[in-house]
């Protein structure tokens, strides 16, 4: 059996909310950057705001989108576009309850023009979208950490190991290459919980039941949750440059400076990245050396006047 989620997250088969009367506006935001040891990103971040020309204002079609491409899969910085653009598309053409690793990548072949192949779409792929059922979703197919800031502070992050090798969506697409990635002694997943920076658990998938189970995925509830907030496995690439020899910094140091968002309007990802890129990391000699891509999704209760 996968592991048991239920004690932190809600799992996909959690039935619908009843309507208690609070709503609430979803307002997303994204932002990537290059890392110190590449000479092109191959992380992206996009999140819906157009489609067919027409601004999107229906939240069901809307989604943040974080991708980072296989570092030895040729092209693949436009395989990571390419698979971040079929996640956008999935959700405004079908806005379903589930995205699935075939509509991924049926929908990314779409951009594919001489001389790119299909082999550029190794990427992960991890995404965040409202419901109808009231629940906000979060998927991530591959490696990447998720964070979740609940309304009463508390901060719980999910560090999603594939020992490397993740998942992508394009292997779920091709058995072969799934059964390689298996006799390789890769396919499983491993996920440590921690909340407010202590260790709480660590959740284990075999290869078989990730065939089953191809994303890590679970539902918050927006009544307890106020933001959740996608990161490619970049943000575990962060080192010290102070001495002679780099040193890695853990990420429960890394992660304040990035969830720990004193404003949430506007580009509030971009923004708190930007700074913690120019001003906090130059003062602490902190580089990372992967690529990083974050997106965010943030809640907002709308609090509505009594007439008087």
């Amino acid at each position: 059996m996968p592991a048991d989620i239920s004690q932190f997250l809600l799992p996909v088969s959690t039935p619908d909310k009843e309507d208690d009367g609070r709503k609430f506006n979803y307002h997303m935001d994204d932002f990537f950057t290059m890392g110190a040891s590449h000479h092109v990103c191959e992380d992206y971040t996009r999140v819906s705001q157009k489609y067919a020309g027409k601004d999107i204002t229906d939240p069901l079609k809307k989604c943040v989108v974080v991708s980072d491409g296989c570092s030895s899969a040729r092209d693949s910085d436009f395989g990571s576009r390419f698979m971040t653009l079929a996640a956008l598309r999935v959700r405004a053409c079908f806005p379903v309850n589930d995205v699935t690793p075939e509509m991924l990548v049926e929908w990314a072949k779409y951009y594919l023009v001489s001389p790119l192949d299909e082999g550029c779409l190794d990427a992960t792929v991890m995404m965040a979208y409202p419901l109808k059922s009231g629940y906000v979703k979060v998927q991530a197919f591959g490696d990447g950490v998720v964070s979740v800031r609940r309304r009463n502070g508390s901060i719980e992050t999910y560090a999603i190991d594939q020992g490397g090798a993740p998942s992508y969506p394009t292997y779920f697409t091709n058995p072969a290459r799934m059964e390689a990635l298996k006799e390789a002694g890769y396919g499983g997943r491993k996920v440590t919980v921690t909340v407010d920076g202590e260790e709480k658990a660590i959740w284990e998938w075999t290869p078989d039941e990730l065939e089953d189970y191809p994303a890590f995925e679970f539902l918050v509830d927006p009544a307890d949750t106020e933001v959740v907030v996608l990161m490619s496995d970049g943000v575990e690439s962060f080192q010290d440059v102070s001495g002679l020899s780099p040193t890695p910094v853990p990420l429960a140091e890394v992660l304040p400076h990035i969830v720990g968002f004193k404003n949430l309007g506007g580009a509030f990802i971009g923004r708190r990245i930007n700074a913690f890129e120019k001003k906090t990391c130059p003062k602490k000699k902190w580089q990372h050396y992967d690529d990083l891509g974050v997106g965010g999704l943030y809640m907002e209760e709308v609090i509505e006047e009594e007439a008087e």
